[in-house]
């Protein structure tokens, strides 16, 4: 046999192992980012923001290490996700808007590759301004002036909401002060959860009820009940019933706390707009966020 051709038979291997390590392989799990948006949803006013609102932004993702929001070409927010082994839901809540205008917010995924979603909104104060005020017309009114939770002091809400925990109670304290967490979130209504060895408040009007939310467990059916107590055009107090067994063994205890606390702070069941005070999602929309501010901007009384 040619010399040439034994030598070229005994280089084959050879130049198959320098032939396989060249080649690319691609990573066997490897998967794009997945976002997707829940809210803002497509009502026109979810997307109408400006200074003094807050808006709630809130979806899934799948094969994301993080999220990024993103307003005027800056980061305004960052969400740890680590979602490779399954779709979570994320979310946050922001009140910096950017510019005025209409422009786009970027949920930004980043994990093996990138992905980009867009949210339209309008950064216009006149509009929003507009729709807060007939919210506060609405909600936070007696003829004509405000109606709102008691101040202790002139001018903007200057204490936290105090809310006394029986010892009851005591076992679902990580709810409540979830609950309450929500108006601060969106809001910026400060809150203090009190816990206390008395029991629950026996009526709708204890003594000492000026100036506290009492939480009382004794409800003796499913559900749960708002007694504000108020005079003039103060909310002074009052105490907020539940039935224990039933409020926390489902996933939205926190949920009753927020709606019954709303109710304190002068929101009814009619806003009609599918947000946690008319049995809808666990949120309020921006042009809510931006009347509860003005209401508690005023004193109790005040022309609208």
């Amino acid at each position: 046999m040619n010399k040439k051709i034994i030598l070229l038979i005994g280089l084959l291997p050879i130049l198959f192992n320098v032939q396989c390590k060249e080649s690319p392989v691609s990573p066997p799990y490897e998967r794009d980012p997945v976002i997707e948006i829940e809210y803002p949803d497509d009502r026109d006013y979810t997307h109408l923001v400006g200074e003094g609102a807050t808006l709630l932004i809130k979806g899934k993702t799948v094969y994301t290490e993080r999220i990024l929001i993103i307003v005027d070409d800056r980061i305004i927010d960052e969400i740890i996700t680590d979602s490779f082994k399954r779709k979570i839901e994320f979310k946050t809540i922001i009140s910096d808007f950017g510019s005025p205008g209409i422009k786009d917010i970027i949920v930004r995924g980043i994990g093996e590759s990138v992905i980009n979603k867009k949210i339209q909104i309008e950064n216009n104060q006149v509009k929003i301004q507009q729709m807060a005020m007939q919210f506060v017309g609405e909600q936070f009114s007696k003829g004509e002036r405000i109606m709102r939770l008691l101040n202790l002091s002139n001018g903007p809400l200057a204490y936290s909401v105090r809310i006394k925990v029986p010892a009851e109670a005591h076992a679902y304290l990580s709810a409540i002060e979830e609950g309450a967490k929500f108006w601060k979130l969106f809001a910026d209504i400060d809150y203090r959860i009190i816990p206390v060895n008395e029991q629950s408040a026996p009526d709708c009007y204890p003594n000492d009820i000026f100036g506290y939310i009492y939480i009382d467990t004794s409800f003796k059916e499913n559900g749960s009940w708002s007694c504000p107590r108020g005079g003039g055009y103060e909310i002074v107090g009052g105490v907020i019933y539940f039935y224990a067994p039933w409020v926390f063994s489902n996933s939205f205890n926190a949920y009753v706390i927020s709606h019954e606390m709303g109710h304190f702070l002068g929101m009814g069941h009619s806003s009609g707009h599918n947000t946690v005070m008319d049995g809808g999602d666990y949120l309020i929309h921006p042009f809510q966020a931006l009347a509860i501010r003005i209401a508690y901007s005023k004193n109790p009384g005040d022309p609208i």
